[in-house]
C-alpha cells in the first residue's frame, strides 16, 4: 500500500509544474495565432486583446466594441475571423495535452 501511496504523491506533486507548463505553451500559441489574424486598420482592436491567466487555465478576451462584428461579419461586411482560428488551435491540443500529461506525470512512477 505504501508503494501506492507514493506513487500517487510523485504524481500529485508534478500536476502543477505539468499542467501550468502546458497551459502556458498552448496560451502562447492560442495568443500568437489570434494576434496574427486579427485585420489591422487602426490596431485597436489588435491592441485590445488580452490574456487572463489562471492557475490551470487562460481567456484570452477583448473589449473592443466591434470585435464580434469583426468576427462574424454582417449583411453588408464579410466575416474576418480572428478568435475562431486561435480557438482552433486550443481545441486541436487537446489530444496531445492528453499524451504529453500521461507521459509527464507517470514518469518515475
Amino acid at each position: 500500500m505504501n508503494k501506492v501511496s507514493n506513487k500517487f504523491d510523485i504524481i500529485i506533486n508534478n500536476v502543477d509544474s505539468v499542467v501550468g507548463d502546458y497551459v502556458r505553451t498552448v496560451e502562447s500559441d492560442v495568443y500568437k495565432t489570434i494576434i496574427d489574424n486579427t485585420p489591422v486598420a487602426t490596431g485597436n482592436l489588435r491592441d485590445s486583446i488580452e490574456i487572463n491567466k489562471k492557475k490551470y487555465s487562460s481567456n484570452i478576451t477583448t473589449k473592443c466594441d466591434y470585435a464580434l462584428i469583426v468576427e462574424l461579419g454582417t449583411a453588408t461586411r464579410p466575416a474576418q475571423p480572428f478568435f475562431e482560428p486561435g480557438y482552433l488551435v486550443g481545441v486541436a491540443s487537446k489530444e496531445h495535452m492528453i499524451r504529453i500529461l500521461k507521459a509527464q506525470l507517470m514518469k518515475g512512477v
